[in-house]
């Protein structure tokens, strides 16, 4: 995968052709590649630093609010 990678950084052979991907998903697959590619080198300090995330999905719970009601979370 490196000599392919450092052939022609944009190819698209690294992906498997047997799969249909959108466009816009084949660029968002190869740079996921770079970065393993980076990760896995000798010499990390290329390795591009994270940004921070547009947003954080944070999951809320509710309780009942005139605690009368129980749930139990049971396994079936």
């Amino acid at each position: 995968a490196w000599h392919l990678w450092m052939k022609n950084k944009t190819t698209h052979s690294l992906i498997d052709p047997t799969l249909v991907v959108e466009p816009r998903l084949k660029t968002e697959i190869l740079r996921c590649i770079q970065v393993g590619l980076l990760c896995v080198q000798d010499e990390n300090a290329t390795i591009p630093i994270p940004k921070q995330p547009a947003f954080i999905k944070r999951s809320v719970s509710f309780d009942s609010q005139n605690d009368v009601s129980i749930t139990s979370v049971e396994g079936r």
